[in-house]
């Protein structure tokens, strides 16, 4: 059993399609290559207990978790190493841009990446902001001053999800308009080749490899 934790329904759904943009054959939707469990939020996936219940569940083979930076990587990551650390101690002190994966005797094959890059702050939205068209680089500027200019004018979305206001804006000026994100990513609206999106995928393939 291979299994992925992730913060909520946005994850849920992108994650896969993502993937199968990247070329990752994902399976039957009865039938995927990774069962993948919604957390109702990081606050949950952290959790004391939380990834190491899951841990030691009966015939895991590989867990992996995906979370926002937020405002740290680094801060994240220290979260999440001192929940595993008791059953991995070679866990780094710090979060690698290539995202972790930890092995030990007797152990699944434990995994995390940190949206956007493992590095930068951020969140799936900021990772989906890379894979935009850079063939209208005047439309990618005017999607960052609108943003600017409705938080000037009291727009009340918080600082930390200007990335998230970013992305549907610019989703919402598409043809269609409004598409949601697993929807874009469908639809190749998102789904420029970016360094990001490499290094992810080499990632999931070596947490989740068959070998």
């Amino acid at each position: 059993m291979r299994v992925m934790l992730v913060e909520g329904s946005d994850d849920l759904r992108a994650i896969p399609h993502l993937l199968e943009t990247a070329g990752v054959a994902w399976g039957r939707k009865d039938k995927p290559i990774v069962k993948i469990i919604q957390c109702e939020g990081v606050a949950t996936m952290l959790a004391p207990d939380f990834i190491t219940t899951h841990l030691k569940a009966s015939g895991l083979v590989a867990l992996g978790v995906i979370v926002d930076a937020d405002n740290s990587a680094q801060d994240r990551w220290r979260t999440i190493r001192e929940r595993v650390l008791d059953l991995y101690s070679d866990a780094p002190s710090d979060m690698p841009a290539t995202g972790v994966i930890l092995r030990a005797t007797g152990k699944p094959t434990f995994g995390a990446w940190i949206m956007p890059d493992n590095v930068n702050r951020g969140m799936l939205e900021t990772f989906l902001l890379f894979l935009r068209p850079k063939d209208n680089p005047s439309l990618l500027a005017y999607a960052q001053e609108v943003i600017q200019e409705a938080k000037n004018r009291g727009a009340p979305f918080l600082e930390q999800h200007q990335d998230k206001a970013e992305i549907h804006s610019w989703l919402a000026w598409q043809d269609p308009p409004g598409r949601q994100l697993h929807n874009a990513i469908m639809e190749r609206m998102l789904g420029n080749k970016h360094e990001c999106i490499e290094s992810f995928v080499a990632w999931f393939q070596a947490l989740y490899s068959q070998k």
